[in-house]
């Protein structure tokens, strides 16, 4: 009989077995190979996806009482769903609940959350000008809102939606604003606001310390390849700007004690290293195709399930 322990009890087993073995791969290829951002970025998202594929394919097992025709390793795993069903099921279920309560608390408290629109036309004006100056033909809503802390994102996938702090507009300069405008343009272009969903991939398996790696790598990899889209006019201001909101919020969140409202222009991660290759000369990556080691990830799925 299927019952929704079935379902949820092996949860935990795929996430770390399959997810392990997944960033494993990944981490390895990463360290042999100098690989471009973009490529970084879509393989560490897969990592996080390679669980939650193998997981669905454990359905079949479900469906097929563990026939040992998938494999006597999958077969292992399923029945280690059934036998510990009764402790596996409500603890995962329990887990998912807490932590769901925990980040809704955090987004509830969020300074950003609680910043106000401000219409403050000197400054729309200023960020449309600076837009205007680096000719990038890309259709953006600009929202300025009144907050001290360094912040400059792009959000929405249908219609693009730049949102910009006063705390950053009083840090940066005209030449740091175009740079640091130019960084979120290569993100839109990227299609990072559609991309950036892989953070629910992070939030439903937020018990596996290698999913919050992997995720921190992916996160570097996007910021890397904004970053490295930026015209090298602009690759000195955009250090500069870097080096300012870092500087900033550090000291805010030191004042604040609230890590989460950091700036997501920074977006934490290895800021050393992203100066240093904005001010290094362009880097040669490997000619190794993406295609090989999503290829080696799906094995991963079709070798656990």
């Amino acid at each position: 009989m299927v019952t929704w322990q079935l379902f949820v009890s092996p949860f935990v087993l795929h996430v770390f077995i399959a997810g392990g073995l997944a960033f494993a791969l990944i981490a390895v290829l990463d360290m042999a190979v100098p690989l471009a951002p973009r490529a970084r970025m879509t393989l560490y998202a897969a990592v996080l996806a390679v669980p939650i594929m193998s997981y669905f394919v454990y359905f079949t097992h479900i469906f097929g009482r563990c026939s040992r025709l998938f494999g006597p390793f999958a077969w292992r795993i399923c029945t280690m769903g059934r036998i510990y069903a009764g402790f596996l099921a409500p603890f995962t279920a329990v887990l998912l609940g807490l932590y769901l309560l925990v980040r809704l608390w955090q987004y509830y408290k969020s300074p950003l959350r609680l910043s106000r629109l401000v219409a403050y036309e000197t400054a729309r004006a200023r960020v449309a000008k600076a837009l205007a100056d680096i000719d990038e033909m890309v259709s953006l809503r600009i929202a300025v809102y009144a907050n001290c802390f360094p912040t400059l994102f792009v959000r929405d996938a249908d219609a693009p939606e730049l949102c910009v702090t006063t705390g950053l507009l009083e840090q940066l300069n005209d030449a740091e604003l175009r740079a640091a405008l130019a960084h979120e343009v290569a993100h839109v272009r990227g299609h990072d606001n559609v991309w950036n969903l892989v953070f629910l991939l992070r939030e439903v398996t937020f018990f596996s310390p290698l999913a919050h790696l992997a995720y921190a790598r992916y996160c570097q990899a996007r910021e890397e390849a904004a970053d490295y889209a930026v015209n090298d006019t602009y690759r000195l201001e955009l250090a500069s700007a870097l080096l300012k909101v870092l500087r900033r919020s550090q000291a805010l969140v030191a004042f604040t004690k609230w890590r989460w409202s950091e700036s997501f222009f920074v977006g934490g991660g290895d800021m050393k290293r992203r100066i240093e290759l904005l001010l290094a000369d362009r880097r040669v990556f490997s000619p190794v195709p993406l295609w090989a080691p999503l290829l080696a990830l799906g094995a991963i799925v079709v070798f656990i399930c």
